[in-house]
């Protein structure tokens, strides 16, 4: 799911908020005083003008509607872009500090339409067994049930854990497991 790709959800969040941007912008009205000012030229003579006071045109207002979408399109973005960039952290942190161990696929779930489901196990520091899911796109046989796989956990909070489908860690855990 989106949730679990922070990538996705950052490049969501910015689509939202320039689709804010734009909405935001074509909604408010024009700022523009009537009658540009032109250059004017010493060299030419300027004709005569008689002041005449005509009726100032209403400034033409913007679309309420339009507006309020495009705000809420700009704070939706926002959100989701940040909360992207903080996941992403959090599993680069993960990854980084996170003890990696050996986790076997349980279930493989494919959807013509939607994004793939794998379902793992692993085993914490503390000898509790946790069970996880993983959500992409996936070749179909890519993963088979009763795969060994590379789950990388918080040491203090095994709740926290990913799956390591870069393989980053796996070549430690290959070392612990001998």
């Amino acid at each position: 799911m989106i949730r679990e790709t922070p990538i996705g959800q950052s490049l969501m969040g910015l689509t939202l908020l320039l689709a804010g941007v734009f909405f935001s912008y074509d909604a408010l009205p024009s700022f523009s005083g009537g009658e540009e000012a032109q250059e004017e030229d010493v060299t030419v003579a300027r004709p005569i003008r008689l002041h005449v006071t005509r009726p100032r045109e209403p400034a033409p207002s913007g679309d309420p509607a339009r507006l309020l979408l495009g705000l809420v399109f700009i704070a939706g973005g926002a959100g989701l872009g940040f909360h992207g960039l903080r996941m992403r952290k959090a599993q680069g942190e993960l990854l980084r500090n996170g003890v990696p161990t050996v986790g076997w696929i349980t279930h493989v779930q494919h959807s013509p339409k939607s994004l793939g489901r794998l379902t793992f196990r692993f085993e914490d520091g503390d000898g509790l067994e946790r069970e996880g899911s993983y959500s992409t796109f996936f070749a179909e046989d890519a993963y088979v049930v009763g795969q060994e796989v590379t789950v990388v956990y918080d040491r203090a909070d095994s709740l926290k854990y990913m799956l390591d489908v870069d393989q980053v860690r796996r070549a430690e855990t290959a070392m612990r497991r001998s």
